[in-house]
């Protein structure tokens, strides 16, 4: 964490290292000082730089995390929106989003996305411990009820 902060100090231009360390802020309960410094690292670089999705997908999860799914579902949004991207990410993830937002029936729309494109992995919950690794149990329990609706 120190040598990501030296670095960032000494490069204002440290685009990853300020990413990594916005990280680092938000999971240790720092939410303020995260968004500076993902407002930094973002304000570095463009929809065009190799990094920008990494970043922008990082501190989607972050927000989310932090209990700011409003802010979670617009870092996603615009990730989904750039260059014509397609994936896997985007239904389950959008549907989570929405689900915390109380958008119930866009939630069960997005999750219905999920079933039709690839209907052997998300008729069920049974699948979300090995689709979704890096969930917290919360957000898998979260995504169940998106299910339960939609089934």
């Amino acid at each position: 964490m120190a040598k990501l902060a030296k670095a960032v100090e000494r490069n204002p231009r440290a685009k990853g290292e300020a990413a990594q360390l916005a990280h680092m802020a938000m999971e240790a309960g720092r939410p303020e000082l995260g968004r500076q410094l993902y407002g930094r690292a973002l304000a570095a670089i463009d929809r065009s730089d190799a990094l920008w999705r990494s970043v922008v997908w990082n501190y989607g999860w972050d927000l989310y995390r932090a209990g700011d799914h409003e802010g979670a579902f617009e870092q996603w949004r615009a990730l989904m929106e750039s260059r014509s991207v397609t994936a896997s990410w985007m239904p389950p993830t959008m549907a989570l989003a929405l689900w915390s937002l109380d958008r119930k029936e866009e939630a069960v729309q997005w999750y219905a996305a999920a079933v039709r494109t690839e209907p052997q992995l998300w008729n069920t919950t049974a699948t979300f411990a090995r689709l979704l690794p890096e969930w917290l149990d919360t957000e898998r329990a979260t995504l169940a009820e998106v299910q339960a609706a939609w089934a």
